[in-house]
């Protein structure tokens, strides 16, 4: 048979619904890194105990692939990337996403396809399941430590170290020794002194002789 003929024979046993092709069904009960090999594949977790699969970065080379991922047991699935290599709902640079809330894990399934930039993770759940979406750990940190030292250290050491040192030496000093010199030995030898021998002494002779 010619190679003309075996491709009529294709394209019409296909249009004519006679060959339909089998998906490439992918079992993992544990951790798994995905290579180029399991691209168009769709991956399912029976008798798995909780698995995370993880993809490559995106690139050019992988750009247009894909991997469906089924959850056929009731434990954790998750589907994983590079650090912020996850586009999914509301994140662009999300870490990880797939189904942990319990009585929502069984048949959750996520669909991932690369751009040749992100793997973009779409889920394909009931109204009742829960996606879990795991961001980039580097936003949490930075808003906790941001905002808790700042307030505590810029307020407590401004204000107590300030106050104390300007009020407290500075009264104590300026009062106390200015007003005890100038006022205790100024009124004792001006007052008693003068008085004293100006008074006596000129009545005593003035009045005596004149008497007698």
């Amino acid at each position: 048979m010619s190679h003309e003929n075996v491709g009529r024979l294709w394209n019409a046993a296909v249009t004519g619904g006679m060959v339909r092709p089998k998906f490439k069904i992918i079992v993992k009960t544990a951790d798994y890194t995905l290579t180029d090999q399991d691209y168009g594949s769709i991956f399912t977790t029976r008798g798995g105990s909780g698995v995370t699969f993880t993809f490559p970065a995106a690139s050019d080379l992988n750009k247009g692939e894909w991997a469906l991922f089924m959850n056929v047991a009731n434990q954790n699935m998750f589907v994983a990337g590079p650090d912020e290599g996850l586009v999914v709902f509301n994140d662009l640079t999300a870490d990880s996403a797939g189904f942990a809330t319990t009585n929502e894990k069984i048949a959750g399934t996520l669909l991932a396809l690369s751009d040749g930039t992100s793997w973009i993770v779409l889920p394909l759940a009931t109204e009742t399941q829960t996606v879990t979406i795991s961001t980039a750990p580097s936003s949490s940190p930075s808003s906790s430590t941001s905002s808790s030292p700042s307030s505590s250290t810029s307020s407590s050491p401004s204000s107590s170290p300030s106050a104390s040192p300007s009020s407290s030496p500075s009264a104590t000093p300026s009062s106390s020794p200015s007003a005890s010199p100038s006022s205790s030995p100024s009124a004792t030898p001006s007052s008693s002194p003068s008085a004293s021998p100006s008074s006596s002494p000129s009545a005593s002779p003035s009045s005596s002789p004149s008497a007698t």
